[in-house]
């Protein structure tokens, strides 16, 4: 079987100075039975615990980790005795919480309000998890997740449906957009073997211009701005965290 390793993130935190106890939190749901098989929660100097919650599809709750004193210095990856099984449709909600007061002996700058960034004074939000699927040698890929929402998409929305790639220098991923001219949308991509979902709000188109909010699972929320060529009915635009932080540009075509 093939082992993903799956990264149940957020990037759109701010840490304000001086705040002892702030948590942030990032969730996954499971599109197939799986088996999970190890765990590693990932922060900065800055971390003091992180936990894993499952939320099965019959209600049921259960705390499946947690690390009650994080340590920078001391991160490792917790390889289960027995595999945990989650049905199709268990969600995974991951709760993070930093210290970043001055009595934190690790905290690099007290005064400074922190958000998600490379450097280990910057902080980040990772649950990290290792899992295989019950049935089978793999998940079903992303492409072939989005391909089955695109066709479902173009019977309830026509002419709002758009094949959308969102790339960068380091990656390129491929998802569809429903993009409407009045109300909330969605966006499916195919994001480090995963298919993440937004929820497209605020949407406002004016001109040729369009720009909406962005609120990615597990992510964080994005702004989205593009332009529209009407000649083509193409967009070209750019997803970006308010922060400054990340930006991935976009390009999108009418879906047929």
């Amino acid at each position: 079987k093939e082992v993903i390793n799956l990264w149940i993130a957020n990037q759109d935190f701010k840490i304000p100075a001086g705040n002892p106890s702030y948590k942030a939190r990032s969730s996954f749901t499971f599109p197939q039975d799986s088996e999970i098989l190890s765990f590693l929660p990932h922060m900065h100097y800055r971390g003091k615990s992180f936990s894993y919650t499952a939320k099965f599809p019959d209600g049921r709750s259960e705390t499946l980790m947690s690390v009650s004193d994080y340590d920078f210095n001391w991160q490792t990856q917790y390889m289960l005795a027995k595999p945990i099984f989650v049905p199709k449709g268990t969600r995974i909600d991951c709760v993070a919480e930093w210290d970043n007061s001055a009595n934190n002996p690790r905290n690099p700058d007290p005064a400074r309000t922190v958000t998600n960034g490379e450097q280990s004074f910057d902080e980040m939000m990772i649950g990290f998890v290792d899992y295989i699927v019950k049935d089978g040698l793999r998940p079903r890929s992303p492409e072939d997740q989005i391909a089955e929402i695109r066709t479902e998409m173009l019977k309830a929305h026509p002419g709002e449906i758009f094949d959308a790639q969102i790339f960068d220098d380091d990656m390129t991923a491929g998802g569809v957009m429903y993009l409407p001219r009045k109300g909330a949308g969605d966006w499916k991509m195919g994001v480090m073997g995963s298919v993440y979902s937004a929820t497209l709000t605020e949407i406002v188109w004016q001109g040729e211009t369009v720009t909406a909010r962005a609120a990615v699972g597990g992510l964080g929320t994005f702004n989205f701005e593009a332009a529209l060529d009407t000649s083509t009915g193409e967009l070209k635009g750019r997803m970006f965290l308010p922060t400054g932080d990340f930006e991935m540009q976009v390009e999108a075509k009418p879906a047929l």
